[in-house]
């Protein structure tokens, strides 16, 4: 039966089922692996596994929050207070002819050579760590700063998204390089090797955020883009740009860009207030839409801050509260780019938004349509996703949102809600990328914020019948994004 047929789904996310205690549930989701499991035996609850299906389910998960079992209001930074700054580690479920092994492996990094030296002590080691949103120990930070760079090993391995460039596998934040992964044994194998030179702009460029989710064509064309500060007249004087770019052979080409004017860092005033030209500052992108002509991003009010480069440039601060902030007044703009010839075809102005993950996008009938799982702040990052919120079970509201664009004068005529009754907590959307990629549609996934401590389930796709259902012989603690890549793929 054809591979594509069918869905996995590791079912391990935000949040809890109803039941006994919620909260110690949760608190299991977000507690800590003592050990690694390497092609661990697990347990067949019910069903069969397909002979035919070889390859690996992966998933970016925690492996260490803390003692998240203590007051959350203890001086000590002894817990991890977001879920994206955990201690990360791979989980995976292995399929080889009719079998399942599973993996849960921390990587060979400086952070965990240091974590282990405090005998895994969360009391003294601290978040000692550089973070995204949760409160770091900056004196350990600092005390430990050779340790935690010194080579040959990496600091850490980038744990949000995974990349298929040709027959590899590679780990991605939203950095513009890649940890490449052989994630059929869970391991690291090295920096992706880009042969190009900074995609061809001048020393001094600074790429500050590259959207974790890229778009693959069949003819394996890995399209991205990133926030781009390009240096020109003066010292401190950068083009603020949007870079268009594709991955061909291991070598990034720019096919567009999208230029917003000249910010000067000479008028940061060191005190902490923020770039005053909103304009000229790009707006966060966690991903971005492309039909089959089309390349759109949607920029949100989140904007980033170049201030933070030079005299505003804050240690003590995890680092999207130091260079992201939210402007309710502040349009957020869909940006049109022709795929053919990197041409801006549109800026259209909108509401504010904030848009973590696209559904689709398509062109028909004369209009283009982006289907976006929407927000109306960035509260999900700043907010809901720290560790008290989640506790709390304090909701969030996620708007399934289509854009229709018309492609004669190029305006935006509607923005719809997709799903009835709306908003409702729904995060982490997927469809059938390798058939419907830019094409009209008809089904998309989305999660709920449950969690189940170590199970997977193989469901039939079409009728959505369990064919199997595993358990796992350790915890899987909450985590990011995964993806099932076929054996012959993903080796390093």
């Amino acid at each position: 039966m054809h591979l594509l047929s069918f869905l996995l789904a590791l079912v391990c996310c935000l949040s809890c089922s109803h039941g006994r205690s919620e909260l110690d549930m949760l608190r299991v989701a977000f507690s800590n692996v003592e050990k690694d499991t390497i092609d661990g035996e697990v347990s067949l609850e019910s069903g069969e596994i397909p002979h035919w299906l070889n390859g690996t389910f992966i998933r970016h998960s925690c492996g260490v929050f803390g003692e998240t079992e203590s007051d959350l209001n203890s001086p000590l930074v002894n817990y991890v207070d977001h879920l994206f700054d955990c201690l990360e580690m791979g989980t995976s479920f292995k399929f080889e002819d009719g079998k399942v092994s599973f993996y849960n492996r921390y990587y060979d990094t400086n952070h965990v050579d240091i974590f282990n030296a405090y005998n895994q002590n969360r009391n003294e080691s601290k978040v000692f760590w550089k973070t995204i949103l949760a409160e770091l120990d900056v004196e350990q930070n600092t005390n430990l700063r050779e340790n935690i760079t010194a080579g040959p090993k990496e600091a850490m391995i980038d744990h949000v998204t995974w990349w298929r460039i040709g027959d590899r596998v590679a780990a991605y934040s939203e950095g513009a390089k890649g940890f490449l992964m052989d994630i059929h044994n869970v391991e690291y194998n090295g920096r992706t090797d880009n042969k190009d030179t900074i995609m061809g702009y001048p020393m001094g460029t600074m790429f500050v955020s590259n959207p974790a989710h890229p778009h693959i064509d069949p003819d394996d064309t890995v399209w991205s883009a990133c926030l781009t500060y390009v240096p020109v007249g003066p010292s401190g004087v950068y083009s603020s740009r949007y870079t268009i770019y594709t991955i061909v052979d291991e070598t990034r080409s720019v096919v567009g860009e999208i230029t917003l004017g000249e910010v000067d860092l000479s008028v940061c005033a060191g005190d902490g207030e923020s770039y005053l030209d909103l304009d000229h500052r790009q707006g966060y992108m966690h991903s971005f839409a492309m039909t089959e002509n089309y390349i759109i991003l949607p920029t949100s009010a989140y904007l980033y801050d170049p201030c933070v480069v030079s005299e505003n440039y804050r240690p003590e601060l995890p680092f999207f509260k130091a260079s992201f902030k939210w402007y309710d007044e502040h349009d957020s703009i869909l940006y049109v780019v022709r795929r053919s010839d990197g041409q801006l075809v549109a800026s259209i102005p909108t509401t504010a938004f904030f848009v973590i993950h696209q559904l689709n996008a398509y062109e028909q009938d004369g209009s283009i349509y982006v289907d976006t799982l929407l927000y109306a702040n960035a509260d999900l990052y700043t907010y809901n996703m720290h560790l008290e919120q989640i506790f709390e079970d304090i909701p969030y509201e996620t708007y399934v949102e289509r854009f229709t664009i018309d492609m004669e004068d190029w305006t935006l005529v509607s923005r719809t809600q997709l799903r009835n009754p709306a908003p409702a907590a729904l995060e982490m959307s997927n469809i059938n990328h390798e058939y419907y990629n830019g094409k009209p549609y008809e089904w998309a996934s989305m999660a709920e914020n449950i969690f189940e401590k170590r199970f997977l389930i193989i469901l039939d796709a079409r009728s959505m019948e369990v064919i199997a259902h595993v358990t796992a012989p350790d915890l899987a603690l909450a985590g990011l994004h995964n993806n099932f890549f076929p054996a012959h793929v993903g080796h390093g």
